[in-house]
């Protein structure tokens, strides 16, 4: 955990630009593919064990004993060494995830009779647990009162998760599925949104964030995103929130700015 708060205090320290500046550092970084050798392999062992981990009973919803662990085992793999890896390996998580969800959605196209809901689950396995994960980090990061560590470190995997996104949409043109992008999304907003008092004091940095993402996305960027862009600004939990800081009139301007 310390190894956590440290290497992103770090990098908070360098990146003069704020949380905009790396939400598009994410965005640029998610096209850097000359990664070191075995790089690939060590986030893919990485992503495997934390998917058993989250599935597992012994796990729970929140359990700062597993999560502890897990860090442990990035640490052990060099994942925490430098701000680089770091991004590195939540752009190979992210790639593996969306692909692990098209290789299921094309069993559904090469077979009729597979049954859709068993299909998204399948595609959900391994992306709730990624979001978790992002989840946990956020919010672990830094010291607890730190929101900067927590607010950049959401910022730059979000940007991540747009840039590949984008490059995912750009390359496979008509053949671009929403889903895995959505669910990302969606379960990292409710999971970011939760009743507890760390997440409330960065709620109105992480809708800022939110916006920020929805706007990138937004049609006339990204139109095979489209259906999943509109259920995404539309959700009550969104909505909610935005209306609740509707005082300070900020984030609601940039909902409305959508076009």
């Amino acid at each position: 955990m310390e190894v956590v708060r440290s290497n992103y205090e770090a990098m908070i320290d360098r990146a003069h630009g704020g949380p905009n500046f790396m939400m598009h550092s994410g965005i640029s970084q998610a096209s850097e593919y000359d990664d070191p050798p075995g790089l690939r392999e060590k986030a893919e062992y990485l992503l495997r064990e934390w998917v058993n981990l989250y599935h597992s009973a012994a796990a729970g919803r929140d359990s700062t004993k597993a999560f502890s662990a897990f860090v442990g085992q990035m640490h052990q793999q060099g994942i925490l060494k430098t701000d680089d890896l770091i991004t590195r390996f939540f752009r190979l998580c992210t790639e593996m995830c969306v692909e692990i969800s098209y290789r299921a959605q094309a069993e559904q196209q090469h077979n009729p009779a597979a049954n859709p809901t068993m299909i998204r689950a399948k595609c959900y396995h391994n992306l709730d647990a990624f979001v978790r994960l992002i989840a946990l980090l956020v919010k672990h990061s830094g010291e607890a009162t730190n929101t900067v560590t927590k607010i950049n470190l959401l910022n730059k995997v979000l940007g991540i998760v747009v840039g590949v996104l984008l490059q995912d949409h750009d390359v496979r043109q008509s053949e671009f599925q929403q889903l895995p992008y959505h669910r990302i999304f969606i379960m990292l907003l409710l999971e970011l949104n939760a009743p507890e008092h760390v997440l409330e004091t960065i709620n109105f940095q992480t809708l800022t964030a939110f916006c920020n993402t929805f706007h990138i996305l937004r049609p006339t960027k990204a139109p095979g995103f489209v259906y999943a862009w509109l259920e995404l600004i539309s959700h009550r939990i969104f909505i909610a929130r935005m209306l609740a800081h509707t005082p300070q009139q900020k984030v609601w301007l940039q909902f409305i700015s959508y076009r």
